[in-house]
């Protein structure tokens, strides 16, 4: 198998109510690893509005299990045997059990005692305490859980993420079992035909750089590209390491390399009327050499007039509807890059058939 995104158009005829024939096209796009197709839609795009979030959500402040005068009293600790001690501390960040466990050893990250943080305040400072904490959770429980070898990391930031507490926080868990997702990206890259003793990653990676459309650059050990067949309402970004495939193996300077690109991000979401987004570390166990870590990033929003879900099509038939197209994105992000400090090592874009 080649990466190769597979894209056929459809075309809806209709007659406007002042007598005009119009056409909207449709793309189906096939992701190019997992086989998921999804459909992008072409409506006219218009950023969206981010509303006065803390006369809309101040009132979560009270009663908040995270905040500093609650957060020891009111979470569980680690049982003796998984981490060593009771928390982990490191500067603001506190990381104890999730009530709502969905893993063998699963966590809450609280990344700040401040309850609100808005997009747009995201600090160096509190991505690098969060990731601190985040390797001391990977490494302990490399040592003491080898039963549950897959780490991941998960940040579901503001309620349109599915965030039922608004204080900023990370899920960290270990696990038996690789999500779908992980599991169908790894087997779909496992199908690239590569030359003996290479990686497919490699290819998935230099397929999207000699394309170009998609392809956003590079900092220290990450490659950054729009995937072509997005999970996401809007598009969905991803970094993909270039040696390592077990997030317990991540090093400080590996982490350091994502806190650039994800604030430039993170201020051009800001720009488009997105202020809350689902984001993914994902690892696979240090013997699978074939994988490398990634991290994937979608916005997530809720549409006026009446808040609604960006998310419907979806649950059923499996198969997101994008407003709008990858290359597009990934166009804007370019120069969101070019424009700040955090300028990515970026070939021009070379032309493609899709």
């Amino acid at each position: 198998m080649s990466y190769r995104v597979e894209i056929r158009e459809e075309r809806a005829r209709m007659v406007l109510p002042d007598g005009r024939s119009v056409e909207r096209t449709v793309q189906v796009r096939i992701h190019p690893l997992t086989g998921d197709t999804v459909r992008v839609l072409t409506p006219p795009h218009r950023p969206l509005r981010i509303p006065d979030l803390v006369a809309e959500y101040g009132h979560t402040r009270e009663h908040c299990p995270f905040c500093p005068e609650a957060v020891e009293a009111q979470t569980p600790s680690f049982s003796p045997g998984d981490l060593g001690e009771p928390r982990i501390r490191v500067g603001e960040v506190r990381v104890f059990p999730n009530l709502l466990a969905y893993s063998g050893v699963c966590a809450v990250s609280v990344l700040t005692r401040e309850h609100f943080v808005g997009i747009e305040q995201l600090s160096p400072a509190v991505l690098s305490d969060a990731f601190a904490a985040a390797r001391i959770f990977f490494d302990r429980t490399r040592r003491s859980r080898p039963d549950l070898p897959v780490r991941l990391l998960h940040w579901n930031y503001m309620p349109p993420a599915g965030s039922s507490i608004l204080h900023p926080h990370h899920q960290l868990m270990a696990t038996a079992i690789p999500p779908t997702r992980l599991r169908r990206l790894a087997e779909g890259a496992d199908s690239l035909q590569v030359p003996p003793g290479d990686n497919p990653w490699e290819e998935v990676v230099r397929a999207e750089r000699e394309a170009g459309k998609r392809w956003l650059g590079e900092h220290g050990p990450w490659r950054f590209f729009v995937d072509p067949a997005p999970q996401g309402r809007f598009f969905e970004w991803v970094g993909v390491h270039r040696a390592k495939s077990d997030l317990a193996d991540l090093d400080a300077q590996d982490y350091d390399g994502l806190i650039g690109p994800l604030l430039t991000l993170f201020r051009y979401l800001a720009s488009q009327g997105l202020w809350s987004f689902n984001l993914a570390l994902m690892g696979l166990p240090e013997g699978d050499r074939r994988f490398r870590c990634q991290v994937r990033l979608v916005p997530r929003a809720v549409f006026p007039p009446a808040a609604c879900s960006d998310i419907h099509f979806d649950v059923i038939e499996h198969e997101p509807m994008v407003l709008r197209a990858p290359e597009e994105v990934a166009e804007e992000l370019r120069a969101a890059f070019r424009g700040s400090e955090q300028n990515l090592e970026t070939p021009g874009p070379k032309t493609d058939d899709r």
